[in-house]
């Protein structure tokens, strides 16, 4: 084996640690984006929640008070 055969192979490892690199960087991005993501339906989960036990209080206390929707 050549010295410039060896030169290419260290060449290729050094460009596929770099790629492994970058897919890394944008897994880790996508990881956070998704965390946001889920962090925003936890909210909307949390506040459309909210909404309905105030329509089911609103709707229990007009009809009369018994409690039965």
């Amino acid at each position: 084996m050549g010295q410039k055969s060896l030169m290419q192979m260290l060449e290729e490892v050094a460009s596929k640690l770099r790629s492994v690199e970058r897919e890394k960087a944008e897994a880790v991005a996508r990881g956070q984006t998704l965390e946001r993501e889920a962090a925003e339906l936890r909210n909307l989960i949390s506040m459309a929640s909210a909404k309905v036990d105030e329509i089911l209080k609103v709707g229990a206390n007009s009809d009369g008070g018994s409690g039965r929707l």
